[in-house]
C-alpha cells in the first residue's frame, strides 16, 4: 500500500477479523501480510481504509510472477465475466451474499446456474470483508452475477485473450 501524502493513517481488516492500523508517507511502501492460506488468492479478503487516498496491489500469488491492484469498493460490481480460461476466480464483498455461476451456452434468468458460490468470512467483526474462490479450470465466457457489489480477481491459464499466470482484476458491470 502507498499513498501521495504524508502522515497518512489506515486501517486494515481481513476477513477472519485480524485488525491492523497504522501511518505511511508519500515516500513509504507498506506491506500488509495475508491471513490465512497465503497463495494464489486462496487467503482472506482484506478491507483496508484510509483517511487519504492510497493504492495496493497483491502479491498474492506463491510463484511470484505477478501482482493485481486493489479495487476501491465504489467500483465494485454485480456482474463479471471471464474473458480467457482461468486457474482460479476469487471474489471480494463489504456484504454476505451468493454468485451464480452461468457458463457461456446458458441463459441468465432463465436457465438455473450451473453452481452457486456463498461469500463467506471467518472471524466475527460485523465489518470484516466476505470471499470466496472458484477453483479448479474455468473457461472463458464464463458469467458470476452476484446478489450483493463484489470485487473479482483471476488466474489466466492461456495466452490468448489474456497473459497466462498473469493475476488481475475482471472487468465488472452492474447491468
Amino acid at each position: 500500500v502507498t499513498t501521495s501524502l504524508d502522515s497518512t493513517n489506515y486501517n486494515v481488516l481481513h476477513g477472519n477479523s485480524v485488525t491492523a492500523a497504522g501511518s505511511i508517507n508519500k515516500q513509504d511502501v507498506t506491506q500488509i501480510n495475508s491471513q490465512g492460506t497465503s497463495s494464489y488468492y486462496q487467503g482472506y479478503a482484506v478491507k483496508i481504509t484510509a483517511d487519504r487516498d492510497i493504492s495496493g496491489a497483491s502479491f498474492a500469488d506463491s510463484n511470484g510472477l505477478c501482482a493485481a491492484p486493489f479495487i476501491p469498493t465504489n467500483l465494485m460490481k454485480k456482474r463479471y465475466a471471464t474473458n480467457a480460461e482461468a486457474n482460479y476466480v476469487a471474489f471480494a464483498s463489504k456484504q454476505a451474499g451468493t454468485i451464480a455461476v452461468y457458463s457461456p451456452a446458458q441463459t441468465i434468468g432463465v436457465d438455473a446456474p450451473i453452481e452457486t458460490l456463498t461469500l463467506t468470512r471467518a472471524g466475527a467483526n460485523p465489518n470484516a470483508p466476505y470471499n470466496v474462490r472458484r477453483g479448479g479450470t474455468t473457461p472463458a465466457g464464463y458469467r458470476f452475477v452476484s446478489t450483493v457489489p463484489i470485487g473479482a480477481w483471476y488466474h489466466p491459464s492461456v495466452e490468448v485473450g489474456s497473459a497466462a499466470f498473469d493475476e488481475t482484476i475482471l472487468y465488472g458491470t452492474d447491468e
